[in-house]
């Protein structure tokens, strides 16, 4: 059975609370809970910071792309526990313009016949018999 996590927010003055607890570093040195995270905050941002600029790290990201057949702006995320992943920002999906239906070949020709045009040699060519109605179109209307 998978166990679900629940993260709660806790109010302001539990939160300030906690972080400005004392806490003694590895090398022994008094702080609180807070500077730590600051500092590690900006350490993150340094590392960040360097993958980020590095050409060779940008490189290896577009190689990575390449043989996951993915296309889009490669970054790297850095994890407090040491962990790097690549997240790929992709552009929208850009889907090709919806092909209108076509009114039955019955209705388009009578509109030629109506227009006086003879579609006889042309079959079942819809596509051809409307581009004559179009262009026979503004000939009337001009007359």
């Amino acid at each position: 059975m998978v166990r679900k996590t629940l993260d709660l927010t806790l109010d302001k003055e539990i939160q300030e609370a906690i972080l400005s607890m004392p806490v003694t570093t590895s090398e022994g040195s008094p702080t609180t809970l807070e500077d730590i995270l600051g500092a590690a905050k900006i350490h993150l941002q340094e590392a960040k910071r360097f993958l980020d600029e590095n050409s060779l790290i940008k490189i290896t990201a577009e190689n990575i792309l390449k043989s996951e057949s993915c296309h889009g702006v490669p970054s790297f995320r850095v994890t407090l526990e040491g962990e790097i992943y690549l997240s790929v920002e992709q552009p929208e999906e850009v889907k090709p313009p919806r092909k209108e239906k076509l009114p039955p070949l019955g209705k388009i020709r009578e509109k030629a016949l109506e227009l006086g045009l003879d579609v006889s040699g042309l079959g079942r060519q819809k596509l051809k018999i409307l581009k004559m109605i179009e262009a026979a179109q503004p000939s009337e209307e001009n007359a």
